[in-house]
C-alpha cells in the first residue's frame, strides 16, 4: 500500500499540539495523582509511566472495537458539530485519541529530559515519525498491521523495575514518537483525515470535565 509522508507543517503542528494537550491534561487532573510539575524534575512513578502505556493501548484496542461494529468508514465531521454530539465510537475518533494520548507522555518526557528547549523534541518527533513512513514505503514492513504496531510499541518501552522509569527518556520519546506515525500511516490506510480528527478531538476535549468524568 502507498503510505503518505506526514508534511513538515503538520510535524510542527504536532509539537505545538503536545504542548498544549499536555498542558490541558495537567489542568484536568491527570497529573494530580503523582504531584508532578514540569517545574520541578519530576519522577516517572510506576503508576504514571505504566498507566500512559495502558491508555495508549486501550485506545487502540476501541479501535478494534470500533472495527468489529462497523463503524470503520471516516467519519466527516459536520460543520458546527463536534464529538459531543456526533462522530463518537468511529475509528477516525480512536486514531485521534491514540496521537493525543501519545503526544501527552511524549512532551511530559520532552519536559522531563530537555526541560530547556523544544528543538530536540522537535527533531525526536520528526525522526519517529520519518521512520514510520520510511519502514512502510522501502518495504520494511511487509504487510503492515499499523495498529499492532502501535500496541507492541507501547507495550515494550524498556524500563528499570525497581523504579519503573523508562531506561532512556530519549529513546521512550523516539518510540512514541514513531507510534505517532503509525497511527497515521494507519490513517492512511483508512482514508482518514488524522489531523482533522486530532484537532476536533482535542477541542472536544478541553469542553469536559475533571479527568473527562474517570478515575484516571
Amino acid at each position: 500500500m502507498k503510505v503518505s509522508r506526514v508534511s513538515k507543517e503538520v510535524k510542527q503542528r504536532l509539537v505545538e499540539i503536545a504542548c498544549e494537550n499536555h498542558e490541558h491534561c495537567k489542568k484536568q487532573g491527570f497529573y494530580d495523582d503523582f504531584r508532578l510539575t514540569i517545574d520541578t524534575d519530576p519522577i516517572v512513578s510506576e503508576r504514571l509511566f505504566i498507566n500512559r502505556m495502558k491508555l495508549i493501548i486501550c485506545e487502540a484496542a476501541e479501535f478494534v472495537e470500533a472495527q468489529r461494529v462497523g463503524m470503520i468508514q471516516p467519519y466527516q465531521m459536520p460543520e458546527g458539530h463536534n464529538y459531543k454530539e456526533v462522530g463518537k465510537g468511529y475509528c477516525s475518533e480512536e486514531i485521534a485519541d491514540i496521537v493525543l494520548r501519545t503526544l501527552d507522555f511524549f512532551w511530559f518526557l520532552s519536559a522531563y529530559s530537555n526541560p530547556d528547549t523544544a528543538e530536540p523534541t522537535i527533531v525526536t518527533l520528526e525522526k519517529g515519525v520519518d521512520f514510520a513512513y520510511n519502514a512502510c514505503r522501502n518495504n520494511i514492513l511487509k504487510e503492515p498491521e499499523f495498529l499492532w504496531l502501535i500496541m507492541c510499541a507501547a507495550a515494550n518501552i524498556p524500563i528499570d523495575i525497581p523504579t519503573f522509569e523508562p531506561y532512556d527518556p530519549q529513546e521512550a520519546m523516539l518510540t512514541l514518537a514513531t507510534i505517532v506515525g503509525y497511527a497515521f500511516a494507519l490513517g492512511n490506510q483508512y482514508s482518514i483525515d488524522t489531523m482533522a480528527h486530532i484537532e476536533a478531538k482535542f477541542a472536544y476535549n478541553k469542553t469536559r470535565p475533571y479527568k473527562h468524568g474517570k478515575a484516571f
